[in-house]
């Protein structure tokens, strides 16, 4: 865009001047009258350069004098109005002509159409931005007036038209947009004017709403509002009411009403509520209204007893509170875009807390205590009320309810508390002692003895896991821990329905206290020691084992909406993962450290010399022996099959991995091969005590394959190149033909007769 200059050039851009009739007079014509192309384009013409006079007069008007823009526009004002007025009346001339089709008929060029057509709605856009400017001009022209009336709710509306106005006409692109510099000076003036009337604001709100913080015997704290304040600038008192309408128009009253919640809440409600001899007092003037904190006439009197004493001090909080919302009611009844009062955003909430904590505090112990708080209870229904009458909430019964929940609930987590600390003492102490078990000593499984027998013998993994509890040993806090929570679950049948509730999830509380303890407090002994490690993993499975069934045995002495939950199963898996895992952790520890004692000798080779077979041998005893002292203790406390299961798993990694270094010898002599035949005997000897069989036929079926294995690579330390292509053709080697033909390459020197023994290896 162009700038104006002080001949009054137009802003949105130069355009043609020509003399002749007006376009409103050639449109009169007869349409049969021939109008020459010319007179049609003056007429144009003029009517444009009478706009861009009109254009350059008010823009010198605003730019060049805008220090004096008020006085001058009081002026210049009327007549800048009526030459828009009157431009805006011949546009719409020539519009109505237009749609009456007289255009079409004057100008038959269709070019020429399109180009009339696009002046005329740029025009009428110019003129549109003059007419907004106009009105801004007036609204700013009156809005020093208005705040002199004190009408400030009328200038504040007045802002929010001209920021309307101004959106309208920001600069763009388009040639008919307001002028960059036009709108600057006109946006500064309002943004001034805004500022100045918020400051206005501020200061009434500040005369209008005072507060007294401190309370002292003379003074209590409180506060006091004005219904109208005396405006230093104005000729007029301001009301209080216009204030608070002007400053929600100018988007300032939230902000001011959340702080007047929070001092309320922070004056008035906490003290009354901290001290229970402080009451609220109201006091009306001609002018001024306030309420404030004193000392109640009727204190408490020493000797009387503490539940007359609890009673009195939540029935004051309540009625406290029921005068505090009345007062803030009647005058100061703002309602929100939602058609809710303030009160209902800023305050309630704030103000329910601090009831509800004064509840919680004096509630009663006791269950049988609760029939002494009839009084709190109808002045809660009574605030209640008036909450919902004032609009604050729809409906409401919460601190009715709040109370009777605290009641029951401060009741009820005693006994929690109770099922909790026993179960503490009993977790944290450091008896290690163990306790056999078994199906016949415990409660728990789905199944009976006789009922078990009826089950195939497929499924005797299936009744070992999950119908019956096999014999092993359990800690006994762990035994303890289990019979307090059929005790506790048992006292369910005489509780009421509340408290027996509390007691039966108290009781889930009490088992996740042993999976959140035990393995911090003793997680280094799980880590080191065989048998504490075996113990855990018996506990896991025994609780587990008891949880299956405990939630069935007991769900008949809760309420009946609560019954088709209440189980103790969704708890199994954690307990089982949690045994398991840590028993995995130990056993791959374990068999880690018997691979590196093995590792420590730096293999099998040259075990014909003395020194290193002394050493081979030496760490394989050290392996047998750790392992014979992991069999014994595992086996006088796991039960049968995961005992098996342990020590299966860990003589398979001794197996393979003296296998694996055997396989790794390229040339072994005949004096290696009889002592390498000696060590792997050695393993031999000691593997079926472990399982207490006498014969290789009775070794458990999981570590039967890798024996197999290593009893064949032992005899083919001691075998003839014959007998060993012999096995293989009668397919009685679980080695495989890799695995063979290297023995036979590092036992047998190259010849014609091992290259054929290797041919028939395949």
């Amino acid at each position: 865009m162009m700038e104006a200059n002080e001949g009054g050039a137009a802003w949105w851009g130069p355009q043609p001047t020509i003399q002749g009739a007006t376009v409103s007079q050639l449109l009169g014509c007869s349409a049969e009258t021939a109008i020459e192309k010319d007179m049609l384009d003056g007429a144009v013409q003029r009517l444009v350069s009478q706009i861009d006079e009109t254009k350059g007069r008010v823009y010198e008007t605003l730019n060049k004098h805008y220090e004096e823009f008020q006085h001058h526009l009081q002026f210049s004002e009327g007549t800048l109005t009526n030459e828009v007025k009157a431009l805006v009346t011949e546009i719409n001339e020539i519009k109505t002509q237009v749609k009456e089709g007289n255009l079409a008929k004057i100008v038959e060029s269709i070019d020429e159409q399109r180009k009339l057509g696009k002046e005329l709605t740029k025009t009428k856009g110019i003129v549109d931005v003059l007419h907004k400017l106009c009105e801004v001009d007036g609204l700013l022209s009156g809005f020093d007036d208005d705040i002199e009336r004190g009408q400030f709710f009328t200038a504040a509306k007045s802002l929010s038209r001209v920021e309307e106005m101004l959106d309208k006409i920001k600069p763009s692109k388009d040639e008919e947009s307001c002028d960059n510099k036009i709108y600057g000076v006109v946006r500064e003036d309002f943004r001034r004017k805004r500022s100045k009337e918020k400051s206005f604001l501020d200061d009434m709100w500040r005369r209008a709403v005072t507060w007294t913080r401190v309370h002292t015997e003379e003074t209590g704290a409180g506060v006091s509002i004005a219904k109208s304040v005396e405006a230093s600038h104005g000729r007029i008192d301001a009301i209080l009411d216009d204030i608070v309408l002007a400053m929600s128009s100018l988007g300032m009253l939230d902000q001011k009403l959340a702080a007047f919640s929070k001092n309320v809440l922070k004056v008035m409600v906490e003290p009354f509520c901290a001290d229970s001899n402080l009451e609220v007092k109201v006091k009306a003037g001609a002018n001024v209204v306030s309420i404030s904190l004193a000392k109640s006439a009727t204190v408490t009197k020493k000797g009387k007893g503490k539940k007359r004493n609890e009673t009195n001090i939540c029935k004051r909080v309540l009625n406290n509170c029921h005068t505090l919302l009345t007062f803030i009611f009647e005058h100061i009844n703002l309602i929100d875009a939602e058609g809710l009062p303030f009160i209902s955003k800023h305050l309630w909430q704030g103000l329910k807390d601090c009831i509800n904590d004064v509840i919680a505090q004096h509630i009663p112990s006791k269950h049988t205590q609760q029939e002494q708080y009839t009084e709190v209870m109808e002045a809660a229904k009574d605030l209640e009320s008036l909450v919902v009458e004032l609009g604050i909430v729809e409906s409401s019964s919460e601190i009715v309810t709040k109370i009777r929940d605290l009641g029951v609930a401060k009741v009820t987590s005693s006994k929690r508390a109770e099922i909790l600390e026993n179960a503490r003492e009993i977790i944290c102490g450091n008896n290690f002692n163990t306790v056999e078990v078994e199906q016949a000593t415990e409660r728990g499984g789905f199944l009976g003895d006789e009922a078990i027998d009826e089950v195939s013998d497929e499924d005797k993994d299936l009744k070992e896991a999950i119908f019956r509890l096999p014999k092993c040993s359990i800690s006994i806090p762990t035994q303890a821990l289990v019979d307090t929570a059929y005790r506790n679950l048992e006292e369910m049948r005489g509780m009421d329905p509340d408290e027996a509730i509390t007691t039966f999830y108290g009781v889930r509380d009490s088992f996740d206290l042993f999976r959140a303890i035990v393995p911090v407090k003793n997680g280094d002994a799980l880590a080191e020691v065989p048998q504490i490690c075996a113990v855990f993993h018996n506990d896991c499975y025994y609780i587990a084992h008891h949880l299956l069934t405990l939630g069935h045995q007991f769900r008949s002495s809760l309420p009946e909406q609560f019954q088709a939950s209440a189980t103790f199963v969704d708890m199994v898996p954690y307990f089982q993962d949690l045994g398991e895992q840590t028993f995995v952790t130990f056993l791959q520890s374990q068999r880690r450290h018997l691979l590196q004692t093995l590792g420590s000798v730096g293999g099998l080779q040259h075990t014909d010399d003395e020194k290193k077979f002394a050493q081979v041998k030496r760490a394989i005893k050290q392996v047998l022996l750790q392992l014979g002292r992991l069999s014994s203790v595992w086996k006088d406390c796991l039960p049968d099959t995961v005992h098996v299961r342990s020590v299966s798993v860990l003589l398979d990694g001794i197996f393979s991995a003296m296998i694996d270094e055997a396989r790794a010898l390229e040339d072994i002599s005949e004096a290696e091969s009889h002592e390498l035949n000696f060590l792997f005997n050695m393993v031999k000897d000691a593997t079926l005590p472990l399982f207490d069989v006498s014969d290789a036929k009775d070794l458990p079926v999981g570590i039967q394959l890798p024996w197999n294995r290593f009893c064949q690579v032992a005899d083919i330390f001691e075998s003839r190149m014959r007998d060993i292509v012999e096995m293989w053709k009668a397919k009685e080697y679980h080695l495989s033909a890799d695995e063979v033909k290297g023995f036979i390459k590092a036992l047998f020197e190259n010849s014609d007769k091992r290259a054929a023994s290797l041919v028939q290896i395949k």
